[in-house]
């Protein structure tokens, strides 16, 4: 099984805070059960991937209104692959794996800037900037530090981050999100951390931009914040009805001694870490609690909402292990390979998509609400 959580292995633990923070401001979301009549509307783009790409577990996704982007983290094929978002053909590579200009070892994350997109390499801890106007030419690169995602502000050109830092020395250390200038220097940090730590589990890129601002969120709280250029503040509060974050306690007593806690709370009955995803009909949260995986999906229009578990993840997507890549077309985006599509069984329309496409190709489930 497939494993997206980040994990820096730092010897060094500090607790300040609850996991679970008490009266925080922010709509109310509940993800739960009892009105579970929550309609699904699904759509599928078939994705014409050459046949010397091998393309399967797509870590992020998202489109322009004319290219869609999809990074692929792992194995010899990491990059971010460019396909056409109105027929689904493929279009180009961004870059390429190695050290030289515009080359990447591990490709962290992508940021689309506007005018072109920007790649965050984990190795070097470079930002390489690519244009969009120019067949995706190599336009420069940018030191960014411990950064392993990013979302740039209309306001001022500032970068909005998550911290990773818990070096005492460092001025933000204690604070869950930086405010950088366009080099990537720290110019202010916002929200306290539930808790310092050297592991940290969670999703590749837990910040997104909805209606012109930037939305965050960490693995320790459930609150989606927003940064609208001067100010952080909460948007949604979230609670999964059964489920709940582990307690400080708890958290003290599995990281005691500086000790990896990761492994322990990902089997353990908490929440030990969630995706957020939000079109502008519904939120989705992709969620691990007791060693498995869940979805919510709320209803902005309705308010209705509900939980899949276990096997009835199948009536949401018929791929597992399942994973939300991001938004295309303001819908829930899951990547399914063909390959692996054959070996399961699935929707009549699918099937005859599958039926019809190369060994190679993805097809994209394009997810919305009722």
């Amino acid at each position: 099984m497939k494993t997206r959580h980040i994990l820096w292995t730092i010897a060094v633990l500090a607790i300040c805070g609850a996991c679970v923070q008490e009266n925080i401001e922010g709509i109310p979301v509940e993800f739960n059960n009892a009105n579970s009549d929550i309609g699904l509307d699904i759509q599928y783009l078939v994705l014409d991937v050459p046949d010397d790409i091998v393309l399967g577990n797509i870590d992020q996704i998202a489109d322009d209104g004319t290219y869609l982007y999809l990074l692929q983290t792992q194995s010899a094929g990491a990059g971010v692959y460019v396909f056409d978002l109105a027929s689904g053909s493929f279009r180009t590579k961004i870059g390429n794996k190695g050290r030289g200009p515009g080359e990447y070892v591990v490709p962290m994350s992508f940021t689309l800037t506007g005018d072109g997109i920007c790649i965050i390499d984990g190795a070097s801890q470079k930002a390489l900037y690519y244009g969009t106007g120019d067949g995706f030419r190599h336009i420069g690169d940018k030191e960014t530090g411990d950064v392993s995602y990013f979302e740039q502000c209309d306001s001022g050109g500032h970068l909005v981050s998550g911290n990773n830092s818990y070096h005492s020395n460092f001025r933000f250390y204690d604070k869950s999100f930086l405010v950088m200038d366009s080099s990537f220097t720290a110019i202010d940090g916002m929200v306290d951390k539930a808790f310092i730590s050297g592991y940290i589990t969670g999703p590749l890129k837990p910040a997104y931009r909805y209606d012109g601002k930037v939305r965050l969120y960490t693995q320790s709280v459930p609150v989606v914040y927003e940064y609208d250029g001067n100010d952080m503040s909460p948007v949604y509060s979230l609670s999964f009805d059964g489920f709940s974050f582990p307690p400080l306690n708890y958290m003290k007593k599995i990281s005691r001694g500086g000790k990896d806690y990761t492994g322990i709370l990902r089997e353990s009955g908490y929440i030990s870490y969630y995706d957020f995803f939000e079109t502008g009909d519904a939120l989705l949260a992709l969620f691990m609690a007791g060693g498995e995986r869940h979805l919510g999906l709320y209803s902005k229009r309705s308010g209705l909402s509900r939980i899949w578990s276990g096997e009835g993840l199948a009536e949401f997507s018929p791929y597992e292990p399942l994973f939300i890549s991001g938004i295309v077309r303001d819908r829930f985006a899951i990547a399914l390979p063909v390959s692996e599509l054959k070996k399961s069984a699935m929707p009549s329309r699918l099937s005859r998509l599958v039926r019809d496409a190369s060994e190679t190709d993805i097809i994209l489930q394009l997810a919305g609400v009722l």
